[in-house]
């Protein structure tokens, strides 16, 4: 019988609907772990939550050791894609505002946010 190979999925983004629950593991960051483990046998793929300074640190150091779920390489400074390796997007996803249309928000700079109120996810 073939043991699989330990995979460290490293996931950063401590919020719903990525991750709902941390302490039990709930969210579609822990659900496409699952997926994955199920759908193959050569790997197990263990979700490890671990903070985004940590992980510029592990990388910084070339000491992390395994993958990283849910990110963008302009987030990681790898516009150009030619530091790290890079799978297909698995999904895609914005921030959005949502306002009444009696009352339209629109977006245009940071400057456009001074005196609105917003609400967001408590996590």
């Amino acid at each position: 019988m073939r043991i699989p190979k330990k995979v460290f999925i490293y996931i950063y983004h401590l919020k719903p609907p990525y991750i709902e629950q941390l302490e039990l593991e709930t969210g579609l960051y822990f659900e496409l772990v699952e997926l994955f483990n199920l759908h193959q046998s050569k790997f197990q793929f263990i979700p490890q939550f671990v903070p985004r300074k940590r992980l510029n640190r592990e990388i910084e150091n070339n000491t992390l050791d395994g993958i990283i779920l849910g990110v963008h390489p302009v987030w990681f400074k790898d516009k150009k894609q030619e530091k790290f390796l890079w799978t297909q997007p698995i999904l895609c996803d914005q921030d959005e505002f949502v306002s009444p249309k009696s009352n339209p928000f629109e977006y245009t700079s940071k400057d456009s946010l001074t005196n609105k109120n917003i609400g967001g996810v408590r996590v």
